[in-house]
């Protein structure tokens, strides 16, 4: 075990860059455990093995309503939205030919809008439509595999744990009036939805 870190230790102190160091990078990312969320990543080469990252990441958008058949019943909805923007740096280093691996740390903020709503007439007009927010700062330590495909294509497997701090507020209806639950929590996001695939495209940045 000791001899095989050693080896590995050294094959990435004399690893070399995977890309030109005047590359710019844009990539189109999906969630392996929520296919429907998507995202955006540029990268952008700052020296030989080290870029800048910008990516707004986990976007999606979902909107359900319900129009009942029974008179006796009334029309209701739901509406989602969530995203996240994440900055960071990112250092990449060769592995093989076309294949490469990366590693870096990234300063990231989410949020979530849900809003629900009824045309109920058993509810007051300000009761028919309540909300639910959620923010979530944090710092993400990023790492995977990348490799090149053919002509400046080139595809990603990465995941992403990161430590986080939540607020949320959250509407309720108690005894005929809104009410509001607020909630401060603190945690580490280590699941599948921390791996992430992507579809790459490389090119040179133009000479000045």
């Amino acid at each position: 075990m000791t001899t095989a870190l050693l080896g590995l230790s050294v094959t990435l102190m004399q690893a070399q860059s995977s890309r030109p160091d005047n590359s710019k990078e844009i990539y189109l990312s999906a969630s392996l455990s929520t296919p429907r969320t998507y995202g955006i990543q540029y990268k952008s080469s700052l020296n030989e093995n080290t870029l800048f990252r910008l990516a707004f990441t986990n976007a999606a958008v979902d909107y359900r309503g319900f129009s009942p058949a029974r008179s006796y019943e009334y029309p209701h909805s739901d509406f989602e939205l969530s995203g996240g923007i994440e900055v960071g740096i990112e250092k990449r280093l060769e592995l093989a030919d076309r294949v490469g691996i990366f590693y870096g740390i990234d300063l990231s903020c989410y949020s979530r809008y849900h809003r629900t709503g009824t045309d109920s007439p058993n509810l007051a007009e300000d009761l028919r439509r309540l909300n639910f927010v959620s923010f979530s700062p944090g710092v993400g330590f990023k790492s995977g595999f990348i490799a090149e495909i053919k002509n400046g294509f080139m595809v990603s497997a990465e995941i992403n744990p990161q430590l986080y701090y939540r607020y949320s507020s959250n509407e309720q209806i108690i005894n005929s009036e809104i009410s509001k639950d607020r909630v401060n929590a603190f945690g580490m996001f280590l699941g599948m939805e921390t791996v992430k695939l992507s579809l790459i495209y490389r090119w040179e940045k133009k000479s000045e």
